[in-house]
């Protein structure tokens, strides 16, 4: 049996203008399915026509003249043959505008993040994120999450990578955006936004450089550690070193110490076998209780008996002649018996009921031997 020919390429560029200028309703066929139609209004749309089983359908394919007349028969070609291959263009047209509509947003998942996940976090963690996220959101904001790919980020973390003089702030830095990324669509990957993490996989390394090494942390040998332990220093600042160099706190929670945080009673002793030292929730971490051991306890006493009527473990000594104004600030002495030299300006100290502050270096390096 012959097979019905089709025509096609019925329509020219001359007929449609002249079609357009006379503004009245119509639909001619180009051929194949192919339809120009021209509403009321006057808009000029090209439609394919094409039967599925049991039914008659049509695809939009787009405006004219945005679509001219040889780019509508090229896509009528493609949809053609998407028709003989068993698929609905119609309806493929739709799932793809559902799926678009469905689509999240980059700036969406983040908020998202934000409220379910990182407000669960310490501070410094919430500070160190934000950051990062900020960066994400600038960089990929209005793009869908399932448009993101593993080029995607590796562009990302190479732009960001540039941005720093130095090779460890830069490494630091970058690998801190690449942790944030691989957790973000982490959580988009859990609600079924994207099927794939596309920060799972990538080297760092390959991608910025090796690891810059770590710093060797600065500590005293077993003399200098004993030759500092019995320093010639007033008995306040020689407690005050003793007791950071055995509980290895920072020196600003000692200074901020409060009388009634640490728990020297026998009650105390006798109910949990050791002193007890609470500090306070901070932007540096959560709250903690530090046990006392026997000589830490009997040092803690000793300086509770000088602090006199401070709330203060290490109340603000007073200097001999000093005077105190409106304008200036106090300068705080350290425990090595030095003035303090935070703030822009040189200030009188004063007594009061507030903080001392001790030598951060000493602290830090005591505390680096016995980590």
């Amino acid at each position: 049996m012959a097979t019905k020919r089709v025509l096609q390429g019925l329509l020219t560029d001359v007929q449609i203008k002249a079609w357009i200028r006379a503004g009245a309703p119509l639909a001619k066929s180009d051929g194949g399915g192919l339809t120009f139609t021209l509403s009321k209004a006057g808009t000029a749309t090209w439609v394919l026509r094409y039967r599925m089983p049991g039914r008659r359908c049509e695809v939009t394919i787009g405006n004219y003249p945005d679509i001219t007349l040889a780019e509508a028969r090229k896509e009528a070609g493609q949809l053609r043959a998407m028709i003989d291959a068993g698929k609905d263009p119609a309806a493929e047209k739709r799932k793809a505008k559902q799926k678009a509509k469905a689509a999240k947003p980059i700036k969406w998942l983040i908020e998202d993040y934000e409220k379910k996940v990182l407000r669960h976090l310490s501070r410094s963690t919430n500070r160190t994120y934000k950051r990062q996220l900020e960066r994400i959101d600038k960089e990929w904001g209005s793009r869908s999450a399932e448009e993101i790919n593993h080029a995607d980020v590796i562009e990302l973390i190479s732009k960001t990578k540039g941005t720093f003089k130095t090779h460890e702030s830069g490494w630091r830095e970058t690998e801190t955006l690449y942790i944030v990324i691989r957790e973000v669509f982490k959580h988009a990957a859990g609600q079924h936004i994207i099927q794939v993490n596309p920060g799972l996989g990538i080297s760092l390394e390959a991608v910025i450089g090796k690891r810059p090494k770590a710093k060797v942390r600065l500590m005293l040998t077993d003399d200098e550690l004993a030759e500092l332990m019995h320093a010639k220093m007033n008995r306040q600042n020689q407690l005050s070193v003793w007791i950071i160099a055995a509980t290895c706190v920072r020196v600003s929670e000692f200074s901020t110490a409060l009388r009634h945080n640490i728990r020297t009673d026998e009650l105390t002793i006798k109910r949990l076998g050791a002193g007890l030292w609470h500090i306070p929730e901070s932007k540096t971490g959560p709250a903690i209780d530090i046990p006392l051991a026997p000589p830490v306890v009997e040092w803690f006493r000793e300086l509770d008996s000088l602090a006199l009527g401070s709330r203060y473990i290490v109340p603000r000594a007073r200097w001999p002649g000093s005077r105190r104004t409106a304008e200036t600030r106090p300068l705080e002495r350290t425990a090595c018996g030095e003035p303090s030299t935070t703030g822009s300006r040189t200030t009188s100290p004063t007594s009061g009921d507030s903080p001392r502050t001790i030598c951060a270096p000493r602290r830090n390096r005591i505390c680096g031997r016995l980590v």
